[in-house]
């Protein structure tokens, strides 16, 4: 298995945090984790979110504007 260090010295963020990013109430945030829509880490009771991942989340959810024909 490779380790990528960079990965594990990067800050998680908490869920008001990645909530922020992605411009989401904290509730629809914890309602996308749920149902198992967006990556997140559980250290017991504590959640929390790759800057990365909630990057590509966002990316990967972008809508691209229609163009006129």
């Amino acid at each position: 298995m490779v380790f990528d260090t960079n990965a594990a010295r990067q800050r998680l963020l908490t869920e008001k945090e990645a909530a922020d990013l992605l411009c989401l109430s904290a509730s629809t945030l914890r309602m996308l984790r749920s149902r198992k829509m967006i990556p997140h880490f559980r250290f017991g009771r504590r959640v929390a979110y790759s800057p990365a991942q909630i990057e590509s989340f966002k990316a990967s959810h972008e809508q691209q504007p229609l163009l006129a024909a």
